[in-house]
């Protein structure tokens, strides 16, 4: 709670590229204090700590007198993607999988657990586990896909006599015969017997 002498600062961090966040500061008002780019794959920890520190120095207080509330954007897709989990007419596996595929959106476009978690008010074990199901899931199609395609295939013949053709011999069929032995030159006669 925010007494006389605080001042409530919000943020919203939005992820910009794979490698840099850009916040926008605003105070109770809505009006914007300031916008900061973070570049590297900071997490929520870190960049709370950031803009708190750069939010003071902006409005010109102390850090120990912000109340800084930092919310993470994620991507659109990955928060309509949760949101129709959510819906009635949603079934339970529907809703599992729009989940799985909303996490690792967000996963893919550069957030970090800990910054999804923020962003869905999820403990970083739910999201971890959403993220194991989701791979385990992928893992677990791209194996059905490869069979079904491979049931799919024509059948290749094996290499071997059968791939000779008609005019193979019928021993061809049998156990591969020994290297034949290099031809020798009759012996020489020695001494007189020439």
């Amino acid at each position: 709670m925010t007494t006389p002498s605080r001042r409530a600062v919000h943020a919203v961090a939005i992820r910009s590229a794979p490698s840099a966040w850009t916040v926008v500061v605003t105070v109770d008002d809505g009006r914007v204090v300031g916008t900061l780019v973070s570049h590297g794959s900071v997490g929520v920890a870190p960049l709370t700590i950031e803009t708190r520190d750069i939010a003071a120095e902006w409005l010109g207080v102390a850090v120990d007198d912000l109340d800084l509330r930092l919310v993470v954007e994620l991507p659109e897709e990955a928060r309509d993607l949760w949101a129709r989990a959510s819906r009635p007419e949603t079934t339970a596996e529907e809703a599992r999988a729009l989940r799985r595929r909303a996490v690792r959106l967000a996963h893919d476009r550069g957030h970090a657990p800990d910054a999804i978690a923020e962003a869905l008010y999820l403990p970083r074990a739910r999201v971890a586990r959403l993220l194991r199901a989701d791979s385990a899931a992928l893992a677990a199609a791209v194996a059905e896909s490869a069979e079904r395609a491979l049931s799919a295939a024509p059948a290749v013949p094996a290499p071997g006599p059968a791939a000779a053709g008609p005019a193979a011999p019928a021993a061809a069929s049998a156990a591969p015969a020994a290297p034949a032995e290099p031809a020798r030159a009759a012996p020489r006669p020695r001494g007189r017997e020439a």
